[in-house]
């Protein structure tokens, strides 16, 4: 799909999301899959499938001006690394890191708009598209403890 047919894919798909009976076209979705999988390495939990991600610039007066991904091998490069690590049998060790290498803003960066979980941020901290995954799920366990120890502890009654 072009640009053109991923914004009007999109549109459809946001016209009749209120619409039970909708049921977008397989072949569409299809594709789309497979393009996200081209691009990105993945198409995880988290990752919103929309085709609008997948615009390869931005729209200025309805229009499509197109923005060249600069870092393009080097995300394919980067999404290999998995490949060649289950092949080898490699464990993704995880690594620990604190948050603070990420954007602070990524709506203003223009490699996390283009390469989204493979930004440079990400690709200059990670080995792997896997350890970054790892790290991930490392982040959302420990976060997950944190908001359990915020909530209050069930008061147990005491019987004489």
């Amino acid at each position: 799909m072009n640009d053109f047919e991923l914004l009007t894919f999109a549109s459809e798909m946001e016209k009749n999301m209120n619409n039970e009976d909708y049921r977008p076209d397989s072949d569409k979705l299809d594709t789309l899959m497979a393009m996200y999988y081209e691009r990105f390495g993945t198409a995880t939990n988290g990752m919103c499938l929309n085709p609008r991600t997948l615009v390869q610039g931005t729209i200025e007066h309805g229009k499509t001006v197109s923005i060249p991904n600069l870092e393009k091998e080097d995300v394919a490069s980067w999404n290999e690394k998995d490949i060649f690590d289950i092949f080898d049998e490699i464990k993704d060790k995880p690594k620990d890191i604190s948050k603070d290498f990420m954007c602070k803003r990524p709506i203003d960066c223009l490699s996390h708009q283009q390469n989204k979980f493979a930004c440079r941020c990400i690709r200059e901290n990670f080995d792997s598209p896997g350890q970054f995954k790892t790290w991930v799920d490392k982040q959302i366990t420990e976060l997950g403890t944190e908001l359990q120890d915020l909530l209050p502890k069930p008061k147990i009654k005491k019987t004489h």
